[in-house]
């Protein structure tokens, strides 16, 4: 598995016990806060944004990425190059 792969089956795993005790009832009730959950949302995010799951546009956040480096290293970009191949089988790279 890749790492962002196993970064969002880990937030998966955790959102499922999550709701699970959420929804079956036990002995010891669960108690929802609502900070928990916003707490947890910038969890996710901040993991997607770190594994380059997301990559925001502003702020420099895209200036570092895998594909950023590629590009100024003088190598062609294999996600971008392959959503815009040519008709004729070439690559076009901007």
């Amino acid at each position: 598995m890749s790492s962002p792969v196993r970064a969002v089956v880990d937030n998966l795993r955790t959102i499922i016990v999550w709701l699970f005790f959420m929804i079956v009832p036990t002995n010891i009730p669960e108690e929802f806060r609502w900070l928990q959950l916003i707490g947890f949302i910038l969890l996710v995010v901040g993991t997607v944004i770190y594994n380059e799951v997301l990559v925001l546009p502003c702020g420099g956040f895209d200036q570092n990425t895998a594909a950023a480096k590629l590009i100024r290293e003088g190598k062609p970009d294999r996600t971008k190059s392959i959503a815009t191949a040519g008709t004729k089988g070439s690559f076009v790279h901007k």
